[in-house]
């Protein structure tokens, strides 16, 4: 897509970019490999083979989180439901 200079972006299409970068956790995969580069202070090895690897720890840990708050929301539900039950039963 061709960006002209001066011209309005295109608001709907930035923000559903925005989100699908936060969504699937790209924004916070490079924001984990700015930090680790900063922190190694420019490392010996490749830069790129460095980041590599950093990227594979972060998408171990993204995926576990993911994992995580997927059994909090599935605990969640069980509670409302019993919950509405209690209040059935109550009745």
């Amino acid at each position: 897509m061709e960006h002209k200079p001066f011209e309005e972006p295109n608001q709907e299409l930035f923000e559903t970019q925005s989100k699908f970068l936060i969504d699937s956790g790209m924004m916070d995969a490079y924001e984990y490999c700015l930090k680790s580069l900063c922190n190694a202070n420019l490392p010996k090895e490749h830069v790129f083979d460095f980041l590599a690897q950093k990227i594979e720890k972060f998408e171990v840990k993204f995926k576990e989180n993911q994992e995580r708050l997927q059994k909090i929301e599935e605990y969640k539900q069980k509670l409302r439901e019993e919950e509405e039950w209690i209040k059935k039963l109550e009745e």
